[in-house]
């Protein structure tokens, strides 16, 4: 986790093919914390791994909201390519739209609020008026 975290993209191959570490523990996962520093390449590489692409922390955040959270807009397409769930809520009632919204990332929010009324056929809470 801490190699995701800090970017250590041959780390993390290393640890996933030789050690066989399990990319999908429970709680705050590597794919989390890749995604929360917006490393592609890693989420990328974990994903091919089978790792789950909406794991759930202990507070049910996932990895698009963490990546919605930093405005990392390459890693929320990644996932969303994926199949990630946009309508996960966490523990707090958030979804990756909310992180967006509240860390004051206004493409991605905007982005998410387009693929929202694209897949559930009606805006966003925070679209009406």
């Amino acid at each position: 986790m801490l190699a995701a975290f800090t970017g250590s993209e041959e780390l993390v191959k290393y640890m996933v093919e030789k050690r066989q570490v399990e990319v999908n523990k429970p709680g705050w996962s590597a794919l989390h914390y890749a995604a929360t520093n917006g490393h592609l390449k890693i989420a990328a590489f974990l994903l091919d791994k089978n790792a789950y692409v909406d794991p759930e922390s202990p507070n049910k955040t996932t990895a698009l909201m963490m990546a919605a959270r930093g405005g990392h807009i390459e890693v929320v397409k990644l996932l969303l390519d994926r199949d990630a769930d946009l309508s996960k809520i966490n523990n707090v009632k958030m979804t990756a739209i909310d992180f967006a919204e509240q860390h004051n990332q206004a493409e991605i929010a905007e982005g998410l609020k387009s693929r929202w009324l694209k897949l559930y056929k009606k805006p966003y809470k925070s679209q009406i008026k």
